[in-house]
């Protein structure tokens, strides 16, 4: 199955979907002491921390401390947390769940409970967006791209990554309880964000091993502006 060529599931199908995914699971992977309020990026796993790096270095050139950014799906808030450490102030998030909204409000975060099929937020708002492993939760990765282009400024950027299809044994240890809707590959991936955006450059990585120590999958992460 792959991301963008397979006919999105209806409402009540993507409801159930939704169901499985249950916010205890979201904070159990990976395993983080997420009940302490005062997390720094010291505390989170290494790849944790090489994910914020990442997409902080993603956007680094296009933004200041007193940009406008925006995390889709940003569970408890680590990467805002980390961007907080790094010294940035006007910093929002949205997420679906509510108690991994409540853990980010408690961190003091501007989080806000919502799905980004619908983002609750005014036109041309943010200089950057992040969509980090969100994409492929979606019942219509269609609208939320098309969201996330009015709500970032002309000169703004997006940071977006996904897994990439065709690891059968990420199928079989990570998706077991059926957490994403979709696949995908560089190259539908990339079809797919030229539709609204026009990408800059991309990057090709691994995922951590599994609880068995097995490197199992791959990701793909675009940076991408207004077109």
């Amino acid at each position: 199955m792959t991301v963008f060529n397979v006919q999105e599931p209806d409402q009540a199908e993507y409801e159930e979907h939704q169901s499985k995914v249950t916010a205890k699971q979201l904070v159990d992977m990976p395993i983080v002491d997420e009940s302490k309020p005062d997390l720094i990026p010291s505390n989170l796993p290494g790849f944790l921390i090489n994910r914020a790096q990442r997409n902080l270095a993603a956007i680094n050139e296009y933004v200041n401390k007193d940009s406008n950014i925006l995390d889709i799906g940003c569970r408890t808030g680590i990467y805002l947390w980390f961007l907080r450490c790094n010294g940035f102030q006007n910093l929002h998030g949205i997420e679906v769940h509510e108690d991994s909204v409540a853990v980010a409000i408690d961190r003091g975060l501007e989080v806000v409970h919502g799905d980004a099929h619908e983002l609750p937020y005014e036109d041309n708002y943010f200089s950057a967006v992040s969509c980090t492993q969100v994409i492929e939760h979606f019942h219509s990765p269609t609208t939320v791209l098309k969201e996330i282009k009015r709500v970032l400024k002309d000169d703004g950027v997006l940071w977006i990554d996904a897994p990439l299809e065709g690891a059968s044994a990420y199928n079989e240890t990570y998706n077991h309880a059926g957490h994403h809707c979709f696949w995908t590959s560089p190259e539908e991936f990339g079809e797919f964000l030229r539709s609204e955006f026009k990408p800059l450059n991309y990057q090709i990585y691994l995922y951590p091993p599994d609880v068995n120590g097995k490197v199992w999958a791959q990701g793909m992460g675009f940076l991408c502006k207004q077109k």
